[in-house]
């Protein structure tokens, strides 16, 4: 409950690769550790890289993790690739694991992508709107100034 973000991320990998199986990368933004995330969005965003490292283990049969978390234009990105298998997106149009990770993304006014194609291993991209504890007193004194 009081850890950041990016250690309930690495506890996660560690656990999901007990067995040394991937080699994994994770990357954070210098300003999510400034500025972290509420305790429903740390949830939810663990939540869908949690499915998404399970789709990994069932599905990729690769030995390769990248997970990154950023902030870009006013905006939250998390980025979950992998080097397996892949699968043909126009065949495969998801189950109920990329549907509960997508209507997660949804539930913060975010949107997830999914890019794969045969061979060429899997990305979840998901974007949400995000302001950092600074820039909020900005944008409600613009919104005073205005009324």
């Amino acid at each position: 409950s009081d850890s950041t973000l990016e250690d309930s991320f690495a506890m996660l990998l560690r656990s999901f690769n007990v067995e040394n199986k991937y080699k994994i990368e994770l990357f954070f933004d210098q300003s999510l550790k400034e500025n972290p995330v509420g305790q429903e969005l740390h949830l939810n965003l663990y939540r869908i890289l949690q499915e998404q490292l399970r789709n990994i283990f069932k599905y990729a049969n690769g030995t390769s993790i990248e997970v990154d978390v950023f902030t870009q234009d006013g905006a939250l990105k998390m980025r979950i690739a992998d080097d397996g298998v892949g699968f043909d997106m126009s065949v495969h149009k998801g189950g109920i694991g990329l549907a509960n990770m997508k209507r997660r993304a949804e539930l913060f006014s975010g949107k997830l992508a999914v890019i794969s194609s045969p061979g060429n291993g899997c990305e979840i991209s998901v974007e949400l709107p995000y302001l950092s504890k600074r820039e909020i007193p900005v944008i409600l004194n613009e919104l005073k100034s205005s009324l």
